[in-house]
């Protein structure tokens, strides 16, 4: 007899954030939410023309990581926050150079689905106290 493969291919990837988590953080407020959308969006385009940018240091790579933690974990983006990690502790690390491949596809992946988020949490939002459910 042989095993069946635990990982089911037929399910859709997670998508990079969690309207849920976003939510919640956001105590059920749809405008809160979309404000931290924004400010997310802002610190991504920041963090990709940073990550791109040939001359930025490990030192530097490692506290722009660390930000994006923090802003990963509050909006539910896993993927983000497990890049973000890596290139963290390798460039605390002093491992020279830093591979920055998967954090920015990953930006990039956010930032792509920020505005399905923010036209999502814009329809069906009610203001301070809205709630927000998705699938």
């Amino acid at each position: 007899m042989t095993e069946q493969p635990t990982h089911d291919h037929s399910r859709p990837p997670d998508p990079p954030i969690c309207t849920d988590t976003l939510l919640a953080r956001c105590l059920g407020n749809g405008d809160v939410a979309l404000t931290v959308l924004g400010h997310l969006s802002r610190q991504l385009d920041t963090v990709e023309r940073d990550l791109c940018d040939s001359n930025v240091d490990a030192p530097r790579l490692a506290d722009i990581s660390h930000s994006i933690r923090g802003s990963a974990g509050t909006v539910g983006a896993g993927a983000l926050l497990d890049a973000a990690s890596v290139v963290e502790t390798v460039a605390r690390s002093g491992a020279e150079p830093v591979d920055v491949a998967d954090l920015l596809e990953e930006v990039r992946r956010c930032q792509r689905y920020i505005e399905s988020v923010r036209r999502e949490l814009s329809g069906s939002h009610t203001g301070s106290g809205g709630t927000h459910h998705t699938e």
